[in-house]
């Protein structure tokens, strides 16, 4: 096996590789869901009585915490 399979199959086998891919997930679904109501982001922030800039935060947080590279 190769160091580059070797590293991918030990990622995906970490706790924190199911974390990240369930912030993703979650993230992914509820802009899906935005997007399928015509809803924006202030418009939840207003339904759940929260800041839009909370939602926004929860929101990119998910989606950039799986996105950029583990900084070592």
């Amino acid at each position: 096996m190769g160091i580059f399979n070797k590293l991918v199959k030990e990622a995906v086998e970490s706790e924190d590789y199911d974390f990240e891919k369930l912030a993703y997930s979650f993230a992914r679904s509820i802009i899906s869901c935005l997007k399928n109501k015509n809803l924006s982001q202030k418009d939840l922030a207003r339904k759940l009585n929260v800041s839009e800039a909370w939602i926004s935060k929860v929101l990119s947080l998910s989606l950039i915490h799986i996105s950029e590279p583990t900084r070592h």
